[in-house]
């Protein structure tokens, strides 16, 4: 049996920061973890139950700039403390403020090419 990182198809990079989880205008501050080029990684405020299938918008600030990446998200799922999402929409200036995040923190283009074109081979499936 395979484990989750075995079928792991992007790369994920420890990313601590905040991030503001937005549903029905409701405003949420929650830990970032971890991050990727295809979703996130969150410890959620305590007190508040995320489920699998709830769509919310997710704001990251970029360290040291006003820049954020905004992303419209899914949760995929749950863990003990954690809630993992699956971005579903995105426009091109955060997807490319995405992808300079990840190739600072792997110092791999080639990752992030080859995960690239994962990912367009998955959506032409």
């Amino acid at each position: 049996m395979r484990t989750n990182q075995e079928r792991r198809h992007f790369q994920r990079v420890t990313f601590h920061s905040h991030v503001v989880l937005e549903k029905d205008g409701l405003q949420l501050q929650a830990e970032l973890l971890d991050i990727s080029l295809k979703g996130l990684l969150v410890a959620p405020p305590q007190g508040v139950a995320l489920k699998t299938g709830t769509r919310l918008r997710a704001t990251i600030p970029l360290t040291g700039s006003s820049d954020t990446i905004a992303m419209e998200c899914k949760v995929t799922h749950l863990e003990k403390k954690r809630v993992g999402m699956e971005w579903r929409e995105i426009d091109a200036d955060d997807f490319a403020k995405l992808r300079q995040v990840l190739l600072l923190n792997t110092g791999s283009d080639a990752l992030i090419q080859r995960e690239l074109a994962a990912m367009i081979a998955d959506d032409n499936e």
